[in-house]
Parts: structure tokens; sequence; C-alpha cells
């Protein structure tokens, strides 16, 4: 099991149930009130990095037409 680090383990404890969450879910999670969006996804990247040796992953998937809205699910991967 990885190490996470505290937004990591933020991140995960709203994303382990396997359903859906939006962007502002998990943008709550990051606790720096300087943080944006682009930090956001650097946050993600990073617990994506450590999910994938496990066989995990963090889908994004977009729904809706306009406005376009985002997201995230944690999946499990299927082996190759």
């Amino acid at each position: 099991m990885p190490l996470y680090t505290p937004t990591q383990r933020r991140l995960m404890a709203v994303l382990e149930d396997g359903l859906p969450h939006s962007r502002d879910e998990l943008f709550a999670c990051i606790d720096d009130e300087l943080c944006q969006i682009v930090n956001f996804r650097v946050h993600l990247n990073y617990l994506r990095k450590k999910l994938q040796p496990i066989g995990l992953d963090i889908l994004l998937d977009r729904t809706g037409d306009k406005p376009q809205k985002y997201n995230y699910r944690l999946v499990r991967l299927i082996a190759r």
C-alpha cells in the first residue's frame, strides 16, 4: 500500500466509495487557501501515479452538454 500525503488521504477518503464526485467536492479536500485548479490537477496526477501500480486510477467523466460538468471516480484497472 503506498504512503499518502495528508491531502491524498483526504482525496482517497472521498473517492474510495467508487461513486462520481464533483471537482468542487474534491477541491475542498485541499487544505490550502492559495490552491488553484492547476494545483488541484497536480495533486490528482501525483495520486494517480501512486494508484496505478496497485491497479487503481481516477477516471474523469465529462457529463452534460453546456455547461459541461466533470466528475471524478476511483476505478479498478483491467489487467492487460
